[in-house]
């Protein structure tokens, strides 16, 4: 299963024993580690104590303003691929399409302009742009993963709360529709996470040494995707798609 990343500061000290965790009011979290823990013991207690720092985390964010709603109105942002565009609308044409002109996602309407309308346009496309960008990146993670022994696996569309994606015991993927918003490098590392979850179904040490040799430069990758989940807060965004 791919959470949210956790992005972490983590503080070395010769004088610790163990590792701590902390999260603060704005919500960093901070780890307290022995110089010798290594990332990789590092990376999996942090995913241990995920529950505690979910909730942790919820505490703090009652006290921090919400993002708001998306009003599915012209000159609205929304992203593809981690990229801005607005929305450009045009009501009563012969049929309703979506696409990228430029700097604008373009949504045709064939029935009068209305955040419902505009809102069931932008789903369906979304769904679609996802399954042809998964399925594309899908095939490049696979070649990747090959010599480690993982071979392409199906997947499925579906909205998941607070997870970009998740495997079943049986080796089937479930990824977030919302993937296809965030940067392409981002998507690959959630795709390389989920098929070292092939070989390795913890977040234990053998885990992330196969991450490392899929994906080196995994932790900044990481760290991005963190940013993303607060632009796009996949746990109460209500434009996503649902099952597809």
């Amino acid at each position: 299963m791919t959470a949210m990343a956790l992005d972490y500061a983590i503080r070395r000290s010769s004088r610790r024993r163990t590792i701590a965790i902390q999260v603060h009011p704005d919500l960093a979290i901070e780890v307290l580690a022995p110089n010798e823990s290594g990332d990789g013991e590092i990376a999996a207690a942090v995913e241990r104590r995920r529950r505690w720092i979910e909730k942790q985390r919820a505490f703090f964010r009652s006290y921090h303003p919400l993002p708001s709603a998306p009003r599915f109105v012209a000159g609205e942002t929304h992203y593809l691929l981690g990229r801005q565009y607005q929305l450009r609308i045009a009501e009563r044409m012969p049929s309703t399409m979506v696409g990228v002109v430029g700097e604008y996602i373009e949504v045709l309407l064939r029935s009068a302009n209305s955040p419902e309308a505009v809102q069931r346009a932008l789903r369906s496309w979304y769904l679609g742009e996802a399954k042809r960008v998964l399925s594309r990146e899908l095939d490049v993670a696979s070649k990747v993963m090959r010599k480690h022994g993982v071979k392409r696996p199906e997947f499925k569309l579906r909205e998941m709360g607070g997870r970009w994606g998740s495997c079943t015991p049986s080796g089937f993927l479930m990824l977030n529709p919302i993937l296809v918003r965030v940067p392409v490098h981002c998507v690959r590392y959630v795709l390389l996470h989920e098929l070292c979850h092939l070989r390795h179904h913890d977040h234990g040490p053998e885990f992330y040494r196969l991450l490392d040799r899929a994906l080196p430069e995994w932790v900044s990758t990481k760290k991005t995707l963190e940013r993303w989940a607060e632009v796009l807060p996949i746990s109460e965004h209500n434009s996503l798609p649902r099952d597809g």
